[in-house]
This record gives structure tokens, C-alpha cells and sequence, in this order.
């Protein structure tokens, strides 16, 4: 019996280490290009840059320009989804972790929740 206290002891520290350690980066790292626009101001932006590298035709711009705006919303849509994923695993461990908690404990990690930072697009 003591066997199982000692790993369940364990896994309950390696949770809150998860937990922690994904709040830390969340907080300590900032997003490399800050939030990100939408798919049209970025589209925009990489068409300006191009025209402006690459010196494009109006022909060559035509043609770029629905293959970029279309790479900008998959890029976009990816961030949403992966933002979403990450909060559903983070407040799937948060459910976890309660479990192994008193009421006061309880209290006390609602507080840390609310004090996490939020991920792009939460309100």
C-alpha cells in the first residue's frame, strides 16, 4: 500500500511540475512576433515585402498574391487550433490535479488559476 502512496505522491508533483513549467514559459517567453494579425494584414504585409524584393510584374503579383492569403489563413487557423488544444490540456490537468486536493488546497490553486496568464485569444 505504501508502494502506491509513494507513486501517486510522484505523479502528483510531476503534474504540478508540467503545470508550473508551462506557465512559466507562457509567462517568461514572449510570442516571438507578438499577437498575431489576421490572415488579410498578413497577407498584405508579405505581398508588400515581395512586390518590393522581388521587384513582381503586376502578372506575378496576381498570381502570388491568392497562394500567400491562402498560406496566411491556414497559418492563422493553425494558431487558433493549437491555442485551443493547449487550453484544453492545461484545464484537463487542472481537473486532474483538484482531485488530489483538500478544500483549502482547492481554494488556494483556483487562486494560482486565476492569476495564470491567458493564452492568445482568451479572454
Amino acid at each position: 500500500m505504501k508502494r502506491w502512496k509513494i507513486i501517486l505522491a510522484f505523479a502528483a508533483i510531476f503534474f504540478a511540475g508540467v503545470i508550473a513549467g508551462g506557465v512559466a514559459v507562457i509567462r517568461i517567453i514572449p510570442p516571438p512576433f507578438g499577437p498575431l494579425p489576421d490572415a488579410a494584414k498578413m497577407t498584405a504585409h508579405l505581398m508588400r515585402k515581395l512586390k518590393s524584393d522581388l521587384a513582381l510584374t503586376p502578372d506575378q503579383e496576381a498570381k502570388i498574391q491568392p497562394v500567400v492569403a491562402r498560406a496566411t489563413e491556414q497559418t492563422v487557423a493553425f494558431h487558433h487550433e493549437l491555442s485551443a488544444r493547449i487550453r484544453t490540456a492545461i484545464d484537463s490537468s487542472d481537473l486532474e490535479i483538484e482531485g488530489f486536493l483538500d478544500a483549502k488546497q482547492k481554494a488556494q490553486f483556483e487562486s494560482l488559476r486565476a492569476k495564470r496568464p491567458h493564452l492568445p485569444g482568451e479572454p
